[in-house]
């Protein structure tokens, strides 16, 4: 704050300098205006200063004093210069501040409604791949059932009962894997709503492995793939029809993303009073993005073409899902172009 100089002046005696800066001072401050930094009094009629600021070229204010003098009204000229930061700034703080939270609220907003759409539109995409999938998914059996109800129908056909037999069967197991795949979905829409009750007893691991392998066998045989696997008579706290589900599954994963004549190593290990459950193959492998994405529902780690691999994308989150219900847990090591492995830890039974 900078020190009000006192000037003397002749003459006027309205022009004494102690009376003028009491006045404006207290006048500045009942108005909450700031305080004086510069002063000075021009005399009009003389054209030169009675009272001469210390900086004229920084007057900010020149008013007109004594305007109702009879003799001489509006000679002299009060000019000023006030310090007025600090007004200034105590009268936009409080706006700034508003202005700041409008500008923070209104860029929360933006963010969230960007994240929305963008959440949106991939669940939308999901959404359109989902029913692609399913469409080629349930196509493909239909087809099978239909060709196979064709040729038991068709009038040139030399039906006997091996014949017979053997459309009936085509027909049954088409019929049995959209059953599978229904049952797929309703349990995983289950499982997430907390719907699903799955009881857990001792189940041999090994045989849990070896039944899921048979299953499999025409899908082994078909792509020629290798299976490698040793036996255990480890048991474990489970639910039988669930595992061996998730074991199908890893197995048919391992084949899908493998290039020709898979294999698959499955090894079992005690650990901790765990067991440790093993399926690793020499595929193509995942990077960590696609890792942290695998078990989202309907997530495949192929695109672009949606039928290159089939499947609705529900092997892993149903894993993950149905391990959890049975206190486990599973989790995937991977790198591109070296394979993945699937670790699947269970509880040993005593």
């Amino acid at each position: 704050r900078m020190k009000i100089e006192v000037h003397s002046t002749k003459g006027d005696i309205r022009l004494d300098s102690n009376h003028v800066v009491g006045l404006l001072s207290s006048e500045l401050a009942a108005n909450n205006l700031g305080e004086i930094k510069d002063w000075g009094i021009f005399d009009n009629q003389e054209a030169q200063y009675r009272i001469e600021p210390q900086q004229v070229t920084l007057i900010q204010y020149d008013i007109p004093l004594f305007t109702t003098d009879i003799m001489n009204p509006g000679r002299y000229d009060l000019q000023l210069r006030l310090d007025t930061d600090a007004l200034i700034w105590r009268e936009i703080t409080f706006m700034i501040v508003l202005s700041l939270v409008f500008i923070l609220v209104i860029s929360s907003v933006f963010a969230y409604s960007i994240r929305l759409i963008i959440k949106h539109k991939k669940i939308s995409q999901i959404k359109s791949d989902f029913i692609n999938n399913m469409t080629h998914e349930f196509k493909t059996p239909l087809a099978s059932i239909s060709l196979a109800a064709d040729s038991l129908l068709h009038p040139n056909n030399d039906l006997n009962r091996s014949t017979v037999e053997k459309y009936v069967g085509i027909i049954k197991q088409e019929k049995t894997k959209l059953n599978q795949q229904v049952e797929r979905i309703l349990e995983v829409a289950s499982l997430n709503k907390d719907a699903l009750d799955i009881p857990i007893s001792s189940v041999h691991l090994g045989n849990a492995v070896s039944s899921a392998i048979e299953n499999l066998a025409l899908y082994i045989e078909k792509e020629q793939a290798e299976i490698i696997f040793e036996g255990t008579e480890l048991h474990v706290m489970a639910n039988a029809y669930h595992l061996e589900n998730v074991i199908i599954n890893l197995i048919e994963n391992g084949i899908k993303y493998s290039g020709e004549k898979p294999k698959i190593e499955i090894k079992i290990s005690e650990e901790n009073n765990a067991c440790h459950l093993t399926v690793k193959d020499q595929g193509i492998g995942m990077s960590k993005e696609q890792i942290t994405k695998a078990f989202d529902n309907f997530y495949r780690v192929q695109s672009g073409n949606l039928h290159d691999t089939k499947g609705f994308g529900l092997g892993l989150s149903y894993a993950k899902l149905v391990i959890e219900k049975m206190n486990g847990s599973i989790e995937l090591k991977s790198s591109i172009g070296n394979g993945t492995e699937a670790i699947i830890k269970l509880k040993r039974d005593a």
